[in-house]
């Protein structure tokens, strides 16, 4: 791809709410919600349902009357207010998958029989509007009805309606649509004696693959070959696929599965983008690297367990007695970090085991954000992807790379025609973050990233307090460790420390801190998802330079006689 899916420009910002010569007031609002069809049957095809009347009656469909028995006159049935927000727990890479929820009043049972038909139907589409007379309007079209309920009120004989609906445009709901059904490919580890490992093979399939390509015989769970290295600690790469001899300390896990003897380990391992474009071919779904690449200033950066997954060429060198650098592959791109097939098989059954159904499909994030989510911590925070939708189809994204740094827009909470009606900011530090400020244990914030961020402050001096340890020291002592012999028990301490180095000399990347900014505006269509933007003015502590927002949440709600846009903006430093 050519960019990154978040260069989505500057937030827009918000149009005054006041007529443009004497503020008099502010624009009353209107909106409607369509049924337009349904996939399998016809049934309350065009009913439209709008707010009461008001002003604008080119709008309105509320304000008639209509007869009903005995001689009274009831209003038509009428929205009480619509609400679209974006679904998903604030992660940054929520995409605009919208949920609707509307609320609405029918005063007899002859207009609860024609709701019913257009709004009581789940799979109905619906179109949504909610807009300004005069001014803009949001539209949302072929919504997608789920859910629904009513009340009866004896006490004046209305039915209380609402409606819950999916907006089938959104990327987010073709993402999460797509799974993978581990039972539809029942294979077992290819083994010559009685040792096969068997089950649900997605993976295991891409694994008998892989070790036919490589060459290797599988016996009584013992893998032999021409290729596998004859020198202990060493590698051998064949196109997207690798053999990895580890010395020494065999245990469980490599009996299991790699086992050569108790003095090396045999691990066969693939390269992420052959994974990626495997788990595309078997759903149909295209899938491509937004950006593909990691920051190459760590110079230390390797994978904290080589066993699991390991970096090509030299970060793939811990020392004389484990040095794999001759895995092939590009440094800073993702797509050439290998992964083990037993990590693989590993990560899959846990994912299986999670859902507790034999059988059950997972989806494709569910797999690709496990994956990248153990790659985050073998990497030390240093790669830190996750998989999302685009326009064309699916892209992996590195939060600590692809995020642009550059552009934003400003917000003027004192202007005089700011649409902004309120602004609150939280703060929510996650453990990662609270250790990211905390290098180490050490209480001190790394340099670049308090530099960047609290502006209002000033470092005190520290040359009398005692010296702390330099992570990269700290590093390099433990790289040196699996160097002469992989041990597992090295790895939690060297995931640790690695992590410490990278948040130590964090630089050349955004991050998102642990602080939300939410506005809530007159209503307006403009924002996106990923949009950037500032706020003026703010407190001195979180306003350095380097400081802005990305609109990672939107709603807006409507009553029929206002509309509010609120945002919730996730603060990225540029470090």
């Amino acid at each position: 791809m050519a960019s990154s899916i978040f260069d989505t420009g500057t937030l827009p910002i918000p149009p005054s709410p006041f007529d443009s010569r004497e503020r008099a007031y502010k624009r009353r609002s209107y909106g409607s919600v369509t049924c337009v069809g349904n996939d399998q049957f016809d049934c309350g095809l065009s009913y439209t349902i709008s707010f009461k009347s008001n002003e604008s009656t080119k709008y309105a469909q509320g304000g008639a009357l209509q007869a009903r028995g005995g001689g009274r006159y009831t209003p038509n049935s009428h929205l009480t207010s619509i609400k679209t927000k974006n679904q998903g727990s604030g992660d940054i890479n929520d995409s605009a998958l919208w949920e609707i929820e509307f609320q609405y009043t029918c005063y007899s049972t002859a207009q609860l029989n024609s709701a019913t038909n257009a709004f009581m139907v789940p799979g109905n589409l619906l179109n949504i509007t909610i807009g300004y007379d005069p001014g803009s309007k949001l539209t949302i079209n072929n919504a997608r009805l789920y859910d629904f309920s009513w009340s009866y009120n004896s006490d004046d004989g209305t039915y209380s309606c609402t409606g819950k609906a999916l907006g089938k445009n959104s990327k987010a709901g073709i993402l999460n649509a797509v799974t993978v059904k581990p039972s539809d490919v029942s294979v077992s580890i290819k083994d010559k004696g009685d040792k096969s490992q068997s089950g649900h093979g997605v993976i295991k399939k891409l694994a008998n693959e892989g070790e036919l390509a490589l060459g290797l015989t599988r016996r009584d769970g013992k893998l032999s070959g021409a290729r596998i290295p004859s020198t202990d600690g060493r590698a051998y790469a064949k196109e997207d696929y690798a053999i990895l001899k580890l010395q020494k300390d065999a245990g469980f896990w490599d009996m299991t599965f790699s086992l050569g003897s108790a003095d090396n380990i045999i691990v066969p391992m693939v390269k992420i983008k052959k994974v990626v474009d495997y788990m595309a071919e078997n759903t149909g779904v295209p899938i491509e690297f937004n950006k593909g690449q990691f920051n190459t200033g760590f110079s230390l950066l390797k994978s904290a367990d080589p066993r699991k997954m390991c970096f090509p060429g030299k970060r793939g060198k811990y020392g004389d007695d484990n040095d794999f650098s001759a895995l092939t592959g590009t440094d800073g791109e993702v797509s050439e970090i290998y992964v083990s097939f037993p990590h693989l098989i590993e990560l899959e059954e846990r994912i299986l085991n999670e859902i507790s159904k034999e059988g059950q499909s997972y989806t494709l994030p569910t797999f690709f954000n496990t994956l990248f989510g153990d790659l985050e911590i073998l990497s030390g925070g240093a790669i830190d992807c996750f998989l999302t939708a685009t326009s064309t189809g699916y892209a992996i994204i590195n939060r600590k790379y692809d995020i642009k740094k550059s552009g934003y827009s400003t917000i003027n909470l004192y202007s005089k025609d700011s649409a902004v009606k309120s602004v609150n900011m939280s703060s929510n530090l996650d453990p990662d973050m609270a250790a990211l400020a905390f290098a180490g244990g050490s209480g001190k914030y790394p340099t670049a990233f308090a530099n960047n961020l609290f502006s209002g402050c000033t470092r005190k001096d520290t040359k009398a307090t005692k010296p702390v340890d330099d992570p990269a020291a700290k590093l390099q002592a433990k790289i040196d460790d699996i160097g002469k012999n992989y041990k597992s028990e090295i790895v939690s301490d060297f995931q640790s420390v690695l992590r410490e180095y990278i948040n130590s000399n964090a630089k050349g990347f955004a991050i998102r801190y642990g602080i939300d900014l939410s506005i809530t505006m007159d209503g307006y269509s403009d924002p996106e998802f990923m949009q950037k933007f500032r706020v003026s003015p703010m407190p001195a502590a979180v306003s350095g330079a380097s400081v802005y927002f990305v609109v990672g949440e939107i709603e807006h709600t409507c009553d029929g006689e206002t509309w509010d846009t609120s945002i919730v903006g996730y603060m990225m430093v540029s470090v």
